[in-house]
């Protein structure tokens, strides 16, 4: 369960563990470390990575990667609906990414510590929205920024938000296994690279 965390702190943080949600079966973390390597590989060029698609991916991706010996921020920025909160039962009232784009809290406020030391989230927040504004756009810039010397990547949940995988340096998108089609594929990544995303691959999941 959730708590506040309050010693040694200048600020209540909120602490989540992550245990339950990064659960996966052997074959699951083979994909996953080959990806985690795959994006490793590219070094830090690509720190703030977004991946698109179905929800409930990128957070495993974000642990793997720490796992493999770097600390990283994850960032819930499907903005559309508070996937992680409703899983992790938080309710109402908990304050995040949204809150922060519309300026009503800062970033200092949002951030999550996790079971994992070099794990933190910033979850989406109540204030949901369909799109992002020009302004918006802005202010996640400034807040990945912001955070970029803190951590080695900043992994970011787009789900189907191109406003949100254009202000990252790169992107990851998933597709359906059962409705792959090469042409389809080709279509969605020049789609995304016409919005000014650098589309660094696509993963086929089993959904």
């Amino acid at each position: 369960m959730p708590y506040k965390a309050q010693a040694g702190m200048e600020t209540d943080m909120f602490s989540v563990n992550i245990d339950k949600l990064v659960t996966s079966s052997p074959a699951q973390d083979r994909a996953y470390k080959e990806l985690c390597n795959r994006v490793l590989a590219k070094g830090r060029k690509y720190k703030t990575l977004a991946v698109v698609g179905d929800s409930g991916y990128a957070l495993k991706l974000a642990d793997t990667i720490v796992e493999a010996g770097n600390k990283v921020l994850f960032i819930d920025a499907d903005i559309t609906t508070p996937v992680f909160m409703g899983k992790y039962r938080l309710g109402k009232n908990l304050e995040g990414l949204c809150e922060y784009l519309d300026g009503t809290q800062d970033d200092s406020k949002i951030m999550c510590l996790t079971n994992k030391s070099d794990l933190n989230i910033i979850f989406s927040g109540e204030a949901s929205r369909q799109n992002l504004t020009a302004a918006e756009e802005k202010k996640l810039r400034q807040l990945l920024e912001d955070n970029a010397d803190d951590y080695d990547y900043i992994i970011l949940e787009a789900g189907r938000n191109v406003a949100v995988a254009r202000n990252c340096t790169a992107t990851i998108m998933l597709v359906d296994d059962s409705s792959y089609n090469p042409k389809m594929v080709r279509e969605k990544i020049e789609a995304y690279d016409n919005e000014g995303c650098l589309v660094l691959g696509v993963v086929l999941i089993n959904a």
